[in-house]
C-alpha cells in the first residue's frame, strides 16, 4: 500500500518503484526475522529451564516476594527502632574513618594520642550508651522494599550502623582491658555477639560480607581478651563453643548469599516486564520495554542468553566456583556486568580459617594454664579450608604488622605508620588462598611482587603497654 501511494505520488509505475528486487529483499527480511524470532522463543525456553532448575537446587522461588519472605521470616519491621538508631549513629562518631578502620589490637598510640581518643568517647558517651542499651536486646529488621524489578536498587543503609557499632565495641573491649575492667570488656563482646547474630537474617551478598567483617572485628575483641591473660577458666572455655557456633554459620550465610545474588540477578531481567513509572504489572501511561521485543527480536534473544546464562552460573554451592567475569565473553554482556566476583568464596573461607585458627589458640591458653607453658606443637589442628592440611601452629618470634597512630596537633589529624615487627607470640595460621606460607603474614605487596595474605590468630606473649 505504501509503495502504490509513493508511485501515485511520484507518477510513476508501480512496479517500477516495487520491482522483483525489493520483493526478494523484503521476503529475505521476513525470513532473518522469522529465523531471529525462532531463536527468541527458543532462548526464552532455555531461560525458562535454566530457572527452574536453579528453583529446584534452592527449593525456593527465585523472586522478590520469595528474597523478602527469607528475609522477615515472619518478623515486623521496626521503623521508629531503626530512626533513632540512625539518629545516635549520625550523632556519634567517635574517630576518623582511617582510624576507625584500622585492626585495633596492633595499633598503637602513645599517651598523649590516646588521650585523644579517650576523649572523643568521653564526647559521645550519652549516645552512645543508648546505642549500646538499643544492640544489647532484640533487634527486629528494618523496612525494606524487595519490590519486582527493583532488587538492585534496594537501600541497606542500615548496615552502616551495625560496623560502626563494632568497631566502637572493639574500642570498648580494648579501652576496658587498659583500664583493669575485664567484666565491661566481656559486656562488650558479648554486645558484639548480639548484634551480630541480627545480621544472620541478611539476603544480600552485601549484608552478608557486612557480618563476615563484624565477626571479623568480634574476633580482633575476643584476641585483646586473650592477650589480657584477665579471663577466668569459665570464661575462657565458654569461648569455644561460640566460636564453633560462628563457625557454622558461615556457610549458611554464604549459601543465602548465593540465592540472593541469583535472585537479584534475574530480577534485573525483569524490570523489562515492569511499567517504569509505577513498578507493577498494570499497564499505565508508560510503556513495558518488554512490550518492544517483537520489533527487536535478535536484542530479546542476547536478553534470554544472558538470562539463561546468569541462571546456569548460580548452580554452585560456592563463589570460588563462579566464573571470572572475562571468562563470559559476548555477547552475553548483562551477564559480564551483574555476577558478582569469585573473590567473595575466598572471603568466606578466610572467615572460616580464622574462627579455627581462634579455637586453636584457646586450646593452647588452655593447656598453658594446665601444664605452665605453651606447647611446642599442637594435635589435631583443625583443617585449613584453602588446602585440607591442618592449620599451622609456632610458638616464639613472629612477624606482627603494626599501625603506629600519632596525632599532629598543627594539622589536626592522625597519621598512621604502618611497621613490621618481630614480636614474641603464639599464632594458628592459616595459608590464604594463595596457598603459600608466609608464616602468618598478612601485609600489603612486597617488594618482589608477592602479596602475603596469610590468615592468622595471634597471641603476643609480652605486649607492650601503651
Amino acid at each position: 500500500m505504501t509503495a502504490r501511494l509513493w508511485a501515485r505520488a511520484a507518477g510513476l509505475p508501480y512496479r517500477q518503484i516495487f520491482g522483483r528486487g525489493i520483493a526478494i529483499l523484503w521476503l529475505l527480511f521476513g525470513i532473518n526475522y522469522f529465523f531471529q524470532l525462532c531463536l527468541a522463543w527458543q532462548g526464552v525456553k532455555e531461560a525458562n529451564q535454566a530457572v527452574a532448575a536453579l528453583e529446584q537446587r534452592f527449593n525456593r522461588p527465585l523472586t522478590a516476594q520469595a528474597l523478602g519472605e527469607l528475609y522477615y521470616n515472619g518478623e515486623q519491621p521496626d521503623p521508629d527502632f531503626w530512626q533513632s538508631i540512625k539518629t545516635l549513629y549520625e550523632n556519634s562518631k567517635p574517630l576518623p574513618s582511617e582510624l576507625s578502620a584500622l585492626s585495633v589490637p596492633h595499633i598503637e598510640f602513645p599517651p598523649e594520642a590516646m588521650q585523644q581518643v579517650r576523649q572523643r568517647f568521653q564526647d559521645i558517651e550519652t549516645n552512645l550508651t543508648q546505642q549500646e542499651q538499643m544492640f544489647s536486646g532484640s533487634i527486629p529488621p528494618p523496612t525494606l522494599s524487595y519490590k519486582r524489578g527493583h532488587l538492585l536498587t534496594l537501600l541497606l543503609s542500615h548496615l552502616g550502623p551495625f560496623r560502626d557499632f563494632n568497631r566502637r565495641s572493639r574500642w570498648r573491649v580494648r579501652l576496658a582491658l587498659e583500664d583493669g575492667d575485664v567484666n565491661a570488656a566481656l559486656a562488650a563482646s558479648e554486645r558484639q555477639t548480639n548484634a551480630n547474630n541480627a545480621l544472620l537474617r541478611e539476603t544480600t551478598l552485601i549484608g552478608a560480607q557486612v557480618w563476615r567483617a563484624c565477626t571479623e572485628i568480634w574476633l580482633d575483641s575476643l584476641e585483646m581478651l586473650l592477650e589480657s591473660q584477665a579471663l577466668s577458666d569459665e570464661q575462657l572455655n565458654a569461648l569455644t563453643p561460640r566460636l564453633k557456633a560462628t563457625e557454622k554459620q558461615v556457610p549458611a550465610m554464604h549459601e543465602r548469599a548465593i540465592y540472593s545474588e541469583a535472585v537479584m540477578n534475574l530480577d534485573f531481567f525483569e524490570m523489562f516486564a515492569i511499567t517504569t513509572e509505577t513498578g507493577n504489572e498494570d499497564f499505565d501511561n508508560s510503556a513495558r520495554w518488554r512490550d518492544f521485543r517483537y520489533f527487536v527480536p535478535q536484542l530479546w534473544w542476547y536478553a534470554a542468553l544472558d538470562k539463561a546464562n546468569v541462571a546456569r552460573t548460580f548452580m554452585v554451592s560456592d563463589f570460588s566456583e563462579m566464573p571470572d567475569r572475562s571468562d563470559i565473553g559476548r555477547p552475553l554482556l548483562l551477564s559480564n556486568m551483574l555476577l558478582p566476583s569469585n573473590a567473595a568464596g575466598k572471603k568466606f573461607h578466610g572467615l572460616t580459617a580464622r574462627l579455627r585458627a581462634m579455637q586453636a589458640l584457646i586450646t593452647a591458653e588452655q593447656h598453658r594454664r594446665r601444664h605452665g607453658d605453651w606447647p611446642e606443637k599442637l594435635e589435631n589442628l583443625p583443617e585449613d579450608p584453602f588446602t585440607g592440611e591442618p592449620l599451622r601452629y609456632h610458638c616464639g618470634d613472629c612477624v606482627l604488622r603494626v599501625n603506629v597512630a600519632t596525632w599532629d596537633e598543627e594539622s589536626s589529624c592522625w597519621s598512621v605508620d604502618a611497621q613490621q615487627r618481630t614480636v614474641s607470640a603464639v599464632q594458628v595460621w592459616s595459608v590464604g588462598s594463595d596457598k603459600l606460607d608466609d608464616n602468618g603474614l598478612q601485609a600489603p605487596t612486597q617488594p618482589d611482587g608477592h602479596r602475603p595474605d596469610d590468615i592468622r590468630a595471634i597471641l603476643r606473649l609480652k605486649p607492650q603497654k601503651l
